[in-house]
């Protein structure tokens, strides 16, 4: 499993980044975290194939989440 150094640095964990369209919609959010936290370290959990269109916002690191793209398995809902 890999794992995310801070080395004492304050993170601060953006949520719910599935598919591109979610990346795009939060880049203006993406970037006032980073004005309102300068001194933050910000992850952005999302799948790995994201990495490239994370890296064109800048200052933000992809904390990879595989398995997110895989609809979950529930049992049928009766009613």
């Amino acid at each position: 499993m890999e794992t995310v150094e801070s080395n004492g640095q304050p993170v601060l964990l953006v949520l719910r980044a599935l598919k591109l369209g979610d990346l795009m919609v939060a880049v203006p959010a993406l970037r006032g975290l980073k004005r309102a936290f300068p001194e933050h370290r910000i992850l952005y959990a999302a799948p790995a194939w994201v990495a490239e269109a994370l890296d064109l916002v800048g200052g933000i690191q992809l904390l990879p989440t595989p398995g997110l793209e895989a609809p979950l398995a529930l049992p049928p809902r009766n009613g």
